[in-house]
């Protein structure tokens, strides 16, 4: 029986087809930084984001696109990808999984992937209400934002 090379060039997957279920976002996403978190209806939650990105020298609605998943859903890291074109990407309370996108990311470690630098922390509340996460999310965005991931 022959054995046909052919299978394994066959396209299983192709990510070039998936568009997100929604196709707008918050922020006008000038610098390609994309948050994606819950909550984000919260004036607090808001405005301690809002912090966070000025600390690091962006402006949350001008230099990011920020997905709420609440408010917006969950869609396909590829779609999300393909619409925002993100450079920087800060998951709050959200896994990778969520989005289909099923790579094992450390919890408070930026990480260079897929042309993007990815960084996993707790959500917004969790990180508002707790000093020693706001030092792990600080010393990472540092590394993100400084270019040394």
């Amino acid at each position: 029986m022959p054995f046909r090379l052919a299978f394994f060039n066959a396209p299983i997957y192709s990510a070039d087809n998936i568009q997100p279920t929604i196709t707008t976002f918050q922020g006008k996403n000038a610098k390609g930084i994309l948050i994606i978190c819950r909550n984000f209806a919260n004036a607090e939650l808001q405005d301690f984001l809002s912090k966070i990105m000025k600390a690091v020298y962006a402006d949350l609605l001008h230099d990011s696109a920020i997905w709420d998943v609440d408010a917006l859903g969950i869609t396909p890291w590829a779609g999300l990808k393909k619409l925002t074109s993100p450079k920087n990407v800060i998951f709050f309370g959200i896994s990778p999984e969520e989005l289909n996108l099923h790579i094992k990311f450390p919890i408070y470690k930026c990480i260079d992937w897929d042309a993007c630098n990815f960084l996993i922390a707790d959500d917004l509340l969790t990180i508002f209400e707790d000093k020693q996460k706001k030092q792990l999310l600080w010393r990472e965005l540092q590394l993100m934002f400084a270019g040394k991931v």
